[in-house]
């Protein structure tokens, strides 16, 4: 219900941090396509403390909270909408940061899949309108990733989508100095030519590639 979405909004702007990782995990599940039926009205809810996610991307201090909230931002980043507000907010580079150098792999997995699902709909958006066309949000029919805290097994969308499932108890890696940022993915606006990513990255979007046509071949 919204009345529960709300209160779990709540928790994640609380300064407890106790709270943040569970409301974190039931929110990368409410907003999952595979988990959630109508996880459209969730996505609508969650908006508002969209900046608080990214401020959890960044936390490296907590490295469960931050995966849970790289899987948020991986399930919204499926909407073009959401795709274009994490480039707002600059945070193509850092998520091409994390998955080359976290020691989580469950951070480097969901900021891949982040990564992955927000320069598909990108991309999608600007050969839609190159078309002529304009849509608000990206449909079915597309390769993305979506994830669930629910289970130890894949659940499938109506659409067949893949669902990367994980433990609930994502495992706590120790606090590291990070080394400056650099961003290779440079452009990703309507106006740009091409999308260049990192050896590194390219090979974990491989990764997520492989395991999309594994899931869908089943």
């Amino acid at each position: 219900s919204s009345g529960a979405v709300q209160m779990l909004n709540s928790l994640v702007m609380d300064v407890e941090p106790a709270v943040h990782r569970p409301a974190l995990m039931i929110l990368s599940n409410l907003v999952s396509d595979a988990f959630e039926p109508h996880s459209h009205e969730t996505k609508v809810l969650v908006e508002p403390i969209f900046p608080r996610l990214i401020e959890f991307a960044y936390r490296q201090q907590d490295l469960a909270a931050q995966a849970f909230a790289c899987a948020c931002l991986q399930n919204l980043c499926q909407d073009v909408g959401f795709a274009y507000m994490l480039r707002k907010f600059d945070m193509i580079s850092e998520l091409e940061w994390l998955v080359e150098h976290s020691p989580s792999e469950h951070v480097k997995r969901f900021a891949a899949g982040c990564l992955f699902n927000t320069v598909e709909a990108i991309r999608q958006d600007i050969q839609h309108r190159e078309r002529g066309g304009w849509h608000a949000r990206c449909e079915s029919g597309s390769t993305r990733y979506t994830s669930t805290y629910a289970s130890g097994s894949g659940l499938r969308s109506p659409s067949c989508r893949p669902d990367v499932a994980v433990a609930s108890a994502v495992e706590v890696y120790p606090s590291y100095n990070a080394p400056a940022r650099r961003g290779v993915l440079s452009r990703v606006l309507p106006d740009d030519e091409e999308l260049d990513l990192s050896p590194l990255v390219m090979q974990e979007l491989a990764k997520r590639e492989v395991d999309y046509v594994s899931a869908y071949a089943r």
